[in-house]
């Protein structure tokens, strides 16, 4: 008579089935991760856009939003820091690390003292010319633009179909959309051109 149980041959073969399943879920959810990573950033960018134009309708300038830094003067968008004209709050909330999916570091960074007055966007292509935009008082990662920190290089190509419908690996001066190194994401916001 033989006794319940599995036999060592049963356990490994139904293990490495487990296995091979596995390895092959892995990748289709990683690409669904990156996809929805990509879709909160734009989501964000679209939300701080829009935040930024109507600042700028109020204010006649672009406002500073620090997720590292606390206080109104870091989250002009967030709360009133006594400048003229201003009628938000234009973000519901302030702009935080859980705003980057990887929970980092999201700072917008406002054009100052007319810098880049001329194209409004310095490094961008903003014409799609196939040329950065140029003549601007400073380098594109210097103003009007949204930075995200630390977001994977495989999630660029995604997030940059997204912006500008391009499939650049590794996207600089085209569209509205660069990176800066290899660990941050660059969006261009609004203004200029």
């Amino acid at each position: 008579m033989r006794r319940g149980g599995f036999t060592l041959i049963e356990l490994m073969v139904v293990i490495a089935i487990i296995g091979i399943l596995a390895a092959a879920l892995i990748p289709s959810v990683t690409k669904l991760t990156d996809k929805a990573n990509a879709a909160k950033m734009v989501s964000v960018v679209d939300s701080v856009r829009t935040a930024s134009e109507a600042y700028y309708m109020d204010v006649g300038s672009y406002a500073l939003e620090d997720s590292n830094a606390t206080g109104a003067a870091n989250h002009r968008l967030a709360f009133d820091f006594g400048t003229a004209g201003w009628s938000g709050p234009y973000l519901k909330t302030p702009l935080s690390r859980a705003d980057n999916p990887w929970k980092n570091r999201v700072y917008l960074i406002p054009r100052t003292s007319g810098a880049e007055s001329a194209t409004g966007g310095n490094g961008f292509d903003l014409d799609g010319s196939g040329a950065v935009e140029t003549g601007d008082a400073t380098f594109w990662s210097g103003g009007n633009t949204l930075q995200f920190f630390l977001v994977p290089l495989q999630v660029t190509p995604i997030v940059n179909s997204m912006i500008d419908g391009e499939n650049e690996t590794n996207p600089y001066g085209m569209g509205k959309f660069e990176r800066l190194g290899t660990t941050t994401a660059v969006f261009y916001i609004t203004g200029g051109n």
